[in-house]
Order: C-alpha cells, then sequence, then structure tokens
C-alpha cells in the first residue's frame, strides 16, 4: 500500500523535532558559556542563580524532543513494513512532547496524530480477481 502521506507528515515533524533539538541545544550552550565567562550583563545577586536553573531546565525540552524525534524516525523507517508500530511510535512521540502544543511550537504534535491515525485507519484495496 502506498503511504506516502503518512510519510511526508511523518518526515516533516521529525525535521521540525531535529530543528528544536539544534536550537535548543546551542541556545543551551551559548548560556552556558556566557554564565561561565561572566560575559553576560547580569548584575550580582539572585538573577544568576535564576539563569542558572532557566539552563537547566531548559535540557528538558531538548531531551524530550530528541526522544520524540529518535521515535519519528524509526516510525518512518518502520512505515513500509509495519503500519500499526508506526502508528504507535508516532503516538508515542506526539505524547512525549505534547505538552508544547499549548505553547505554539506544537505543529510536529498536530503532525504525529494525523500520521497515527492514517496508519491506523487506511487499509489496502481488496484486489477484486476477475
Amino acid at each position: 500500500m502506498n503511504r506516502s502521506i503518512e510519510k511526508i507528515l511523518s518526515t516533516i515533524a521529525v525535521c521540525v523535532d531535529a530543528g528544536f533539538v539544534i536550537f535548543l541545544g546551542i541556545f543551551a550552550l551559548i548560556i552556558n558559556v556566557n554564565l561561565r565567562e561572566g560575559t553576560s550583563a547580569v548584575p550580582h545577586g539572585d538573577l544568576p542563580i535564576i539563569f542558572s536553573i532557566f539552563l537547566h531546565l531548559l535540557w528538558l525540552p531538548a531531551v524530550m524532543y530528541l526522544i520524540s524525534f529518535i521515535l519519528g524516525l524509526i516510525g518512518v523507517l518502520k512505515l513500509k513494513v509495519n503500519s500499526k508500530l508506526s502508528g504507535i511510535l508516532f503516538i508515542s512521540a506526539s505524547c512525549i512532547t505534547g505538552m508544547f502544543i499549548f505553547t505554539g511550537f506544537g505543529i510536529h504534535t498536530l503532525l504525529y496524530i494525523v500520521a497515527a491515525i492514517m496508519c491506523f485507519v487506511r487499509k489496502p484495496k481488496d484486489k477484486i480477481a476477475v
């Protein structure tokens, strides 16, 4: 069965996940380097502690996007072989990063859900013998 629509939707979602992982990783590294060198224009006091907490919390979404990326990539690779397994992987990838749907960064979550529903619902056409 031709599953090109599911492949396109999930590939876009995987690319968005990869972009977020790269962006958040670079952003966290830049903040970390600036805090260690002391080049940031932050006055002394409680503000560096708040930035340090923010830096440690910034790795959580990066790891969540990375896990979602891995599950989505495996789902894309297994799409032709086993569409039910791919649907389960897409649903699990969307559940991991589902909290970001309310922040405006959840387009990939919706793409994973649509691709998973299509994996479960679409059935191969029966061939009629003539």
